[in-house]
């Protein structure tokens, strides 16, 4: 018979092997939406990618300041911000702030390894996927949280690898997307975190 101990020590043991780490819960008692309780990192420098492309044009800017990606988000082209790295609880507030990205999203974004899932707010839709990768010999889990809405694309992932750099390199070479490029760069970002 299998008690109810070994159940849990053969799941954790799982999660282990597959990359996750142990579950992480709020203290009972907190309120939703509150960035709280995760172990810092030693780095957490972030590293902003911003994309502004429309039917004709797309350009690429690297390195850019938060002020700059707050600015482009009121442009009338289609945005597409890219955050690698792990931000601060503080920072993390403040592009959701800045963005407007509803605060049960974001605590999703900071508390890493959550299932897959879709949620559909008012202003805009939130997208949880998560990227597999070998490191050392192991098969690991790392989340990509992605905002949309009508005309933008914010995305977030912990690790500083270039997940998107082949759907920027498609958009430059395609320079032509759709009048409602909404479900182009879903598909794009679908199709990045599969391939």
């Amino acid at each position: 018979m299998v008690t109810v101990s070994a159940t849990r020590r053969t799941l954790a043991r799982a999660r282990r092997t597959l990359g996750f780490a142990p579950m992480r819960h709020t203290v009972p008692g907190t309120a939703p939406g509150l960035l709280v309780n995760r172990e810092p990192v030693a780095d957490e420098a972030l590293h902003f990618t911003l994309v502004e492309y429309t039917k004709d044009s797309c350009e690429i800017f690297h390195e850019v300041a938060i002020d700059e990606c707050s600015f482009r988000l009121s442009t009338p082209a289609n945005t597409w911000i890219d955050v690698a790295g792990r931000p601060s609880a503080e920072m993390l507030k403040s592009l959701g702030d800045d963005f407007h990205l509803h605060s049960l999203a974001l605590e999703d974004v900071f508390h890493a390894n959550q299932r897959s899932k879709l949620e559909i707010y008012d202003r805009q839709n939130f997208l949880v996927l998560n990227d597999p990768s070998f490191v050392d010999g192991e098969l690991r889990s790392r989340q990509v949280s992605i905002f949309f809405g009508r005309d933008f694309v914010i995305s977030f992932h912990d690790h500083l690898d270039d997940l998107f750099r082949p759907v920027r390199e498609r958009l430059q070479k395609i320079r032509r997307i759709a009048v409602d490029g909404r479900l182009d760069r879903q598909r794009e970002s679908l199709e990045a975190c599969v391939d």
